[in-house]
């Protein structure tokens, strides 16, 4: 099935110039996603019973504009394709007349949480429904993001409760808020591929660090442990 769900920007959504920020916006994309599991029996209850989760993998995103504070907005998910142990899902944010905001693809893996190991996806997962001619095709870049050789390295900063979900480890959302701290003022992407590489944990020491794009048009952040192994990875693009 393809899900969606209304909301309004809220003001707690919303940046000093009243528009919704990326955090915001990657928030109200993964609630669509886990309210479509809870539509289709197979939510958040089902999966922690059998030990298991949808852990994220890779993002790609393009946003045509950032909805601003009190407006209308459409989320809407689907998936497209499930294969061995990796699940494709699509994302749109739009207007209720149809206008598009944003739209992404993603892939996701099925995990045994208790062993940390990829499962193959349970038929029961089935019931989400798969729309294989709806696969959104996202250019903004390969999924695998290479990172100069130039990045510097920012003030490091200790995972905290806050930044932890149900799956005991930085929640996505949260990798996109701290990696937005490495932005410079007024920068606001218009295009964005992520890498989640490991996850971190509560107490854990991340070191953000940045460059800019080659061609000047955007930022590369990773955002890495004391010993410079990638927790998460980014390019975003203006």
């Amino acid at each position: 099935m393809i899900y969606e769900y209304e909301s309004r920007v809220r003001y707690s959504e919303v940046d000093d110039h009243g528009e919704m920020t990326l955090f915001a916006l990657m928030n109200v994309m993964q609630d669509c996603c886990t309210f479509h599991g809870e539509e289709c029996g197979i939510g958040l209850a089902w999966n922690m019973e059998r030990g298991c989760a949808w852990i994220i993998a890779n993002l790609q995103l393009k946003i045509d504009r950032y909805p601003r504070y009190a407006e209308y907005i459409r989320v809407i998910t689907w998936a497209p394709s499930f294969r061995g142990i990796i699940g494709r899902r699509n994302f749109r944010v739009e207007y209720p007349d149809g206008t598009r905001i944003a739209e992404g693809t993603s892939e996701w893996l099925y995990m045994d949480m208790v062993h940390l190991a990829p499962l193959r996806i349970p038929k029961e997962q089935g019931a989400y429904g798969l729309h294989p001619e709806k696969e959104l095709t996202v250019e903004t870049g390969k999924r695998k993001i290479f990172l100069p050789e130039n990045m510097q390295e920012e003030s490091p900063l200790t995972i905290r409760k806050y930044h932890i979900d149900t799956n005991n480890h930085v929640n996505n959302a949260q990798y996109i808020r701290i990696s937005s701290y490495s932005l410079p003022a007024g920068f606001k992407p218009l295009g964005m591929r992520v890498e989640f590489k490991k996850p971190a944990l509560l107490g854990d020491v991340i070191i953000p660090s940045t460059a800019p794009v080659s061609d000047g048009n955007g930022y590369f952040v990773c955002l890495a442990d004391t010993e410079g192994a990638a927790y998460f990875t980014a390019e975003y693009t203006s």
